[in-house]
């Protein structure tokens, strides 16, 4: 190092190269930055070169502020082509926004029509529901309906015992979806006339069966008495004609 004019002095070298190495310090690394001023800052104070710094300091500005103009003037090209680019991925960044919140709204609007057909469906599954259940409910009633005309029918043709039958079948019946209902109550309520016509024309038919078996049985009498006094008339005749049949009885051996 060249001799100095006064202790602790430096020349402009020295003073560059200080300079030169506090810029390429860390910036992220506070305690070492101050380190290094320090002892500059003190021996700026005690050597009275503030002038001599501040022009090496001038200086390295205005040589990194023109290799910061070069560097911007060499990748100017690039840097309006990244900053166009920018632009457009911007553009489209804001275009693309707008349509999913477009979508969104869309799909909010499909979600809450989906909704209402799902409302409208359920609805119109349980309606389905409750006409199926009606409908059994009709046919178990036709059914029963024909049970009773169908013992109408054979108290008419005198099938009594078939009709009982029925009554009974009628009676106890299963627990089902009509026991509790007023038609069912008022079905079995009516079981009971049934009956007493079954039994008015079973009494009506054994009178009239009786009454027939009495004037078969006084006409089964007559013609038994015709019958035998017609043999006896026969017998008593042949005695007559036979001398020798005069000891024998009618009807004996």
């Amino acid at each position: 190092m060249a001799n100095r004019g006064k202790k602790g002095r430096l020349d402009a070298a020295e003073i560059d190269q200080q300079l030169q190495q506090i810029h390429l310090l860390d910036a992220a690394s506070t305690s070492e930055n101050l380190e290094q001023l320090a002892p500059i800052i003190k021996n700026i104070h005690a050597t009275r070169q503030q002038d001599a710094y501040l022009r090496t300091l001038k200086q390295l500005a205005e040589s990194k502020e023109a290799e910061i103009q070069q560097i911007c003037s060499d990748n100017y090209q690039d840097f309006v082509s990244s900053v166009s680019t920018m632009l457009n991925v911007r553009s489209s960044t804001n275009n693309l926004r707008d349509r999913i919140i477009a979508l969104d709204d869309s799909v909010n609007q499909a979600g809450k029509a989906l909704a209402e057909k799902k409302k409208g469906l359920l609805k119109a599954k349980k309606a389905g529901t409750n006409l199926d259940e009606t409908i059994e409910a009709l046919q178990s009633c036709l059914r029963l309906l024909d049970l009773v005309n169908r013992i109408g029918e054979l108290i008419k043709q005198g099938k009594y015992y078939s009709a009982l039958r029925s009554l009974d079948d009628i009676q106890y019946l299963p627990p089902n979806s009509l026991s509790q209902t007023p038609f069912f109550n008022h079905l079995l309520s009516s079981l009971p006339s049934y009956r007493m016509q079954i039994k008015d024309a079973v009494t009506a038919s054994l009178k009239t069966w009786l009454f027939e078996l009495r004037n078969v049985s006084r006409q089964v009498g007559s013609l038994a008495l015709d019958a035998m006094e017609a043999r006896s008339n026969r017998w008593v005749a042949r005695k007559e004609k036979e001398p020798q049949l005069k000891l024998c009885r009618l009807g004996g051996a």
